[in-house]
C-alpha cells in the first residue's frame, strides 16, 4: 500500500544519504511500485486513482541529486516507457535512478522479452559513461566495508 512504500522510500533515501557521504557511487533502481508523478496523467483513469497522493518516488529521491533515466519528458511520448504487467503493459512502476555527477546515461531500454518474459515486469536498462578518470574515483581500500555502513 502507499503508506508502506512511502515508509520504504524514506529508508532508502537515508541509506542512500549514508553511502553517499561515504563517498560510494550509488545507483538506485528496482521495482518502485509507484509511478512517477508527470507520468501519472498518461495513466489510464482507473490506474491515475491508484496513484493519487503516493509520494513515493519524491520521497526517495528528495534531496538527492538522483536523475531517473526515463525523465518526465519521455511520458510525454507516444507510447510512454511501461513495464507492468508484462505481458501487456500500461504503466511504468520500475526504475533506474543514477548521479549525473558521477554517471552520464548513454543508452536506455525496457525489455519485456515477449512472447514469455522472465517476470511480471519488463527490465529497465541502461548504460552509463562515467564522469569522471579512474585516477579520480576513490580507492577501494578508502572506503568503510559495505555492511558497516548498513549497520544501524
Amino acid at each position: 500500500d502507499i503508506a508502506a512504500r512511502e515508509q520504504q522510500a524514506r529508508e532508502a533515501n537515508a541509506l542512500y544519504d549514508r553511502l553517499r557521504n561515504a563517498g560510494l557511487p550509488v545507483l538506485v533502481l528496482g521495482d518502485v511500485n509507484s509511478v512517477l508523478p508527470a507520468s501519472r496523467s498518461a495513466l489510464p483513469p482507473d490506474h491515475r486513482r491508484k496513484f493519487a497522493g503516493d509520494e513515493t518516488i519524491p520521497l526517495l529521491l528528495d534531496g538527492t541529486d538522483l536523475r531517473a533515466v526515463y525523465p518526465d519528458s519521455t511520458y510525454r511520448t507516444d507510447p510512454p516507457p511501461r513495464t507492468f504487467p508484462a505481458s501487456a503493459p500500461n504503466r511504468k512502476i520500475d526504475h533506474v535512478f543514477y548521479p549525473p555527477d558521477l554517471l552520464a546515461p548513454v543508452a536506455r531500454a525496457i525489455r519485456c522479452e515477449a512472447p514469455s518474459p522472465p517476470s511480471d515486469h519488463c527490465a529497465v536498462v541502461a548504460a552509463f559513461r562515467l564522469r569522471k578518470s579512474a585516477s579520480e574515483w576513490p580507492a577501494p581500500d578508502k572506503h568503510l566495508e559495505l555492511d558497516t555502513l548498513l549497520a544501524d
